[in-house]
């Protein structure tokens, strides 16, 4: 198999699971590397249609899309993992609420995210379990 071209390899005929393996190369090292399949499937988005609570742990790439026309109050539970990221965006003109639970804080000091209209979005990135670092933030209002 070592001599045989990519394109030549018969095509997998189901869903790859988790621990299947695909190349990809790495333009910093300069060399051909492995990623498991699993881990390109991790990025997951969830429109959010009502008030609640959910887990953000388990996906290294989570996306909330807050698209309600009243209000919602949503509560994200759980402790991130460093390197975990998660992009929050508002899809209706309606003033909407992300809380996070526990000790977690958007930036070491604020817990609560407000959007107030359609477009407003945060992006941010895990520094610990205890804390995310806000990549872009695009209108919204932070506080403890």
């Amino acid at each position: 198999m070592a001599d045989t071209k990519i394109s030549a390899l018969t095509n997998l005929a189901a869903v790859p699971a988790d621990d299947d393996e695909l190349a990809i190369v790495d333009t910093g090292a300069g060399s051909t590397k492995a990623v498991n399949a699993g881990y390109m499937r991790r990025a997951e988005v969830r429109k959010i249609t009502s008030s609640g609570a959910q887990s953000g742990a388990g996906s290294s790439r989570l996306h909330l899309a807050l698209d309600h026309a009243s209000a919602i109050n949503y509560t994200i539970t759980g402790a991130p993992v460093a390197g975990d990221e998660m992009t929050v965006i508002v899809d209706t003109t309606a003033a909407h609420t992300l809380l996070l639970s526990g000790s977690v804080t958007f930036d070491g000091a604020n817990a609560t995210a407000t959007f107030s209209t359609d477009g407003e979005s945060l992006h941010m990135v895990a520094r610990s379990a205890t804390r995310w670092d806000i990549i872009n933030n695009n209108g919204v209002v932070l506080s403890a």
